[in-house]
């Protein structure tokens, strides 16, 4: 069997966190606990690759059929060893995998999606959490990783609630927060939705590609999907904080993706939401054109409701800079682009003050991540600004580059922000990102409520 010793060390609170040079594994607010990227290493720095590295032996993920096994088994193992570090991690907290609310898998290849959700089910059993399979881009990834995950557990009294709805809809709900898992679009809602069909102007438009067409319908069949999962734990779109858009093609296909949330924010500014859009390396059902996950607040004691302190996004009316609900911050994806100008910024040179010096000391090629990575820490530090908050607050944080190899320039800027320990990461490879094909990165935070 595997190597016994763990990962896991405590801090001096007593919280647990991975050795590694730059960041926390997990921080905690509003009863939650964030926690960042999780991947298959052995504390040996070795990545696991087979059965016989882990606690396990794989009997019920196999499926007896030897040359479909061996190509599985890595994506397998590497599932096993990335649960067993997320229980010591969770642990550390007094927790199992019984109080998570919401888990992320990022797997790097679509083939390893079906092995990878049947280590799942044998890891949590009964327990269902908000569940989002993400298929990275491979590009700047360590070809040996198939598979890392990313989670939010809830603390509190009572532990976590699967909320079902109409039609095996089912959402998490974790305290004063709810969340939805990775839902498409392809399937009409089970009933007759109380946002109502796709606006006839909506309808009547026509696009280039079929694709672009369906983009549109489904993602205004997401909206009524994620509605009425809402309306069983008590709310509806109104109460969303955060939605996360995963695209499996060209960025050029969320254009209708725009006009439906567009459609759905005018004349309800409650429906504004903070909101992250990518192109990923594809989706587990083929036939989707967008998928969503969202986190929405519904607090049991009626207090106060989602709060925005932010004007709409220059260049997205349908979605602003950060919004609040209870304890939480969540900002949206921001990417390297200068709003009002409609300008890209990547070079120092576009930066102000002494933050044009970002380059002065390095001698290795400056491909523009350095002022693309600080300007987006910049604008997420004004969106925390107007609520009172910093840099400081941020109990997570994810982000998402077109060019994984960059991370380690990223995280050199991201200690000049945040000081020399990084609060809990997560480093998503993207195929990409906004209308700008250069703007290459997209971080997105989310921040505790002093």
């Amino acid at each position: 069997m595997g190597q016994q010793e763990s990962t896991v060390t405590s801090t001096e609170d007593g919280r647990g966190r991975l050795i590694g040079p730059f960041s926390k594994v997990a921080d905690s607010a509003a009863d939650l606990v964030f926690v960042g990227a999780v991947t298959p290493h052995l504390p040996s720095g070795e990545i696991v690759r087979s059965f016989a590295q882990v606690e396990a032996d794989g009997a019920a993920v196999r499926r007896d059929q030897m040359l479909i096994d061996v190509p599985e088994e890595p994506a397998a193992a590497q599932a096993y060893r990335v649960f067993d570090e997320l229980g010591e991690v969770l642990a550390s907290y007094g927790l199992d995998l019984g109080a998570l609310a919401r888990l992320r898998l990022f797997v790097a290849d679509r083939e390893n999606i079906a092995v990878v959700k049947r280590v799942v089910a044998e890891r949590l059993g009964a327990h269902r959490p908000a569940l989002s399979v993400v298929l990275v881009s491979s590009k700047g990834l360590d070809d040996r990783i198939e598979v890392y995950l990313d989670a939010v557990a809830y603390t509190g009294a009572g532990g976590v609630e699967v909320v079902e709805g109409e039609g095996g809809s089912t959402v998490v709900r974790a305290g004063d927060y709810v969340f939805v898992p990775s839902t498409t679009g392809v399937e009409p809602p089970a009933a007759p939705s109380r946002l109502g069909a796709l606006p006839d102007d909506l309808a009547a438009l026509e696009f280039s590609t079929p694709k672009g067409a369906e983009a549109l319908r489904q993602s205004w069949t997401l909206f009524q999907k994620v509605d009425a999962a809402l309306e069983a734990a008590g709310g509806g779109v109104e109460d969303v904080l955060k939605v996360n858009g995963w695209l499996p093609e060209s960025m050029r296909y969320y254009g209708p993706v725009v006009l439906a949330r567009q459609a759905l924010s005018d004349h309800n500014e409650k429906r504004l939401v903070a909101s992250t859009g990518l192109s990923i390396g594809g989706l587990p059902d083929p036939a989707a054109r967008i998928a969503f996950e969202a986190v929405a607040y519904l607090p049991r004691s009626g207090g106060d409701a989602k709060e925005i302190r932010l004007p709409q996004a220059d260049i997205a009316r349908y979605y602003v800079g950060a919004v609040r609900g209870g304890g939480l911050v969540f900002t949206c994806g921001e990417v390297p682009i200068d709003g009002p100008n409609r300008r890209l910024v990547d070079r120092n040179a576009e930066l102000t003050g002494q933050s044009r010096r970002l380059a002065f000391g390095h001698l290795e090629a400056d491909t523009g991540i350095r002022a693309k990575a600080w300007y987006v820490y910049q604008l997420h530090t004004e969106y925390l600004e107007a609520y009172g908050l910093g840099l400081g607050d941020v109990v997570h944080q994810t982000v998402y580059l077109k060019d994984a190899t960059e991370r380690a320039v990223v995280e050199r800027v991201g200690t000049m922000v945040f000081g020399p320990t990084l609060p809990p990461t997560t480093f998503v490879p993207i195929v990409d990102t906004s209308p700008f094909g250069e703007a290459s990165i997209e971080i997105e935070v989310v921040a505790r409520h002093r």
